[in-house]
C-alpha cells in the first residue's frame, strides 16, 4: 500500500493585533490531492483511489502563555468541489465529500525558529450510483485517518 497527500494553496494572514507572533487567522483556497494504491489480488478485493478536490480552509492561532512561546489553533478545510477515481475497476459515478480537521501548537524557541505539532483528522468518504464496473456493486466507502506530526520550522 502506497499513500500520497499533495496540496496547494495560496492565503492571506490576517493579525488581530499588531504582532507578527500573536493571535492570528489565515484564509485560504486551494487544491489537495489524495493518493491510496493498494497491491492488485485475485480474485480482486480493494481498488486504488484518488480523492482530489478545490478547498476553503481557515485556520486560527493564538499564545496561549504570558511570554506568548507556546501557542494553539485549529484549522478547517471545506472542499466544495471533489472527484473521487477509481482502478482498475470502478464503483460508478459518485458524490464524494472530503473533510479534513487539525488541532495545531507550536513553541516558539526565537523569532526566526518555532517547534510544532499536529494532530489531523482527515475523512474521504463517497456514495455510488451502482454504475461501475465491478462485479458486486458498492454502495458507499470512506477512508478515515488521523495523523499526529511534528517539526521544526525557521523563519527567514
Amino acid at each position: 500500500v502506497n499513500q500520497s497527500n499533495y496540496l496547494f494553496s495560496f492565503g492571506y494572514n490576517f493579525m488581530i493585533q499588531d504582532d507578527f507572533f500573536g493571535p492570528s487567522v489565515l484564509i485560504a483556497l486551494g487544491f489537495a490531492n489524495y493518493e491510496l494504491d493498494v497491491d492488485s489480488s485475485t480474485p480482486l478485493s480493494l481498488t486504488s483511489t484518488r480523492y482530489k478536490g478545490m478547498f476553503l480552509g481557515i485556520r486560527g492561532t493564538m499564545p496561549v502563555s504570558d511570554d506568548r512561546r507556546w501557542n494553539l489553533g485549529a484549522s478547517l478545510k471545506y472542499f466544495f468541489k471533489s472527484d473521487l477515481t477509481e482502478s482498475p475497476q470502478d464503483s460508478g459515478g459518485s458524490s464524494n465529500t472530503i473533510t479534513q480537521f487539525s488541532l495545531i501548537g507550536y513553541y516558539q524557541q526565537n523569532t526566526r525558529m518555532r517547534f510544532t505539532g499536529s494532530l489531523d483528522f482527515s475523512l474521504f468518504s463517497s456514495r455510488f450510483d451502482g454504475g461501475g464496473s465491478r462485479t458486486f456493486q458498492a454502495t458507499d466507502a470512506s477512508q478515515k485517518f488521523t495523523t499526529l506530526s511534528g517539526g521544526v520550522e525557521y523563519l527567514f
